[in-house]
């Protein structure tokens, strides 16, 4: 791509669901503006729950991933990936061995599995840059998090797995502002994040910053938490509601909408978790 300054733009389409894994981005040469693109439009992407839209999903038997991100420069938007009944020890896995310049980004997404048979992203290590922002995580395993710097903005997690975590990070500069996670029985947020980080909410005491929100439930923020037909999206007088910080102008990764394309604030301030809450809508 970088030869014939070019990107590469891979568009996905609802005409039925995509029974595939061990998908590998593998073998080309980009960079910063030469990257490839994995992209749903709007008219075409999962409305936040189960069962909509474009997605990946596959049942029985076992894989290791559904997607291997194994470039420095890829961006995966407005996919859903569900895990279905396949034995699937990752939803994403992003390798070691790609170099501190390289910008991988996961935005406007919905990882969906049994925490028992799969984790969400998994970064491997190395010298990766990630920005990670607008996703819904469902009863998924933790993200798994082992890099040089790492963006985690504006995302929602819940899962009540036993022996489960949300954010875990291993390594690397972890900066994690406006995200909600709620339900894993273990650390919401566990590793060390750096001290940007804030304005989160946790079900748990351990959300990072002076300004995050500690020990709240998903029965108060989530829309439907019922198994199966779980939507992330914020009910009415969630604490989520007004409580964020303005991302808008925000140095490593600034943005202005949420997972539904909505704009950001609705009302005084910014929401935090991926959802913007509208209302009426």
């Amino acid at each position: 791509l970088v030869a014939q300054n070019s990107r590469e733009t891979a568009t996905c389409y609802n005409d039925g669901v995509m029974d595939d894994y061990d998908i590998n981005i593998l073998g080309w040469t980009t960079g910063a503006n030469n990257y490839i693109k994995i992209y749903t439009p709007s008219s075409e992407r999962h409305n936040g729950t189960l069962g909509s839209g474009f997605r990946l999903a596959s049942d029985g038997g076992s894989a290791s991933y559904y997607m291997y991100l194994g470039e420095e420069y890829i961006r995966l938007e407005g996919i859903a990936i569900e895990a279905g009944t396949r034995t699937m020890l990752r939803l994403v896995t992003i390798p070691s061995g790609l170099n501190a310049s390289s910008d991988v980004r996961i935005s406007h997404c919905l990882f969906y599995g049994d925490p028992s048979l799969a984790y969400s992203i998994w970064f491997e290590g190395g010298d990766v840059t990630a920005k990670v922002w607008n996703n819904f995580f469902i009863a998924t395993e933790y993200i798994k998090v082992s890099v040089a710097t790492a963006y985690f903005y504006n995302n929602s997690f819940y899962s009540t797995a036993a022996s489960n975590y949300g954010i875990h990070g291993e390594g690397g500069t972890i900066v994690a502002k406006n995200n909600i996670i709620i339900g894993p029985p273990d650390d919401c947020f566990i590793g060390t994040f750096d001290s940007s980080s804030d304005y989160n909410i946790s079900s748990d005491g351990s959300a990072p910053g002076a300004n995050s929100l500690t020990n709240k439930s998903a029965s108060d923020n989530f829309v439907n938490i019922t198994s199966g037909s779980e939507d992330l999206h914020l009910k009415s007088g969630a604490d989520a509601i007004d409580a964020g910080a303005d991302l808008s102008s925000d140095a490593n990764l600034a943005f202005s909408d949420d997972i539904d394309g909505d704009s950001r604030p609705q009302s005084t301030s910014w929401d935090i978790g991926a959802d913007e809450y509208v209302a009426g809508a």
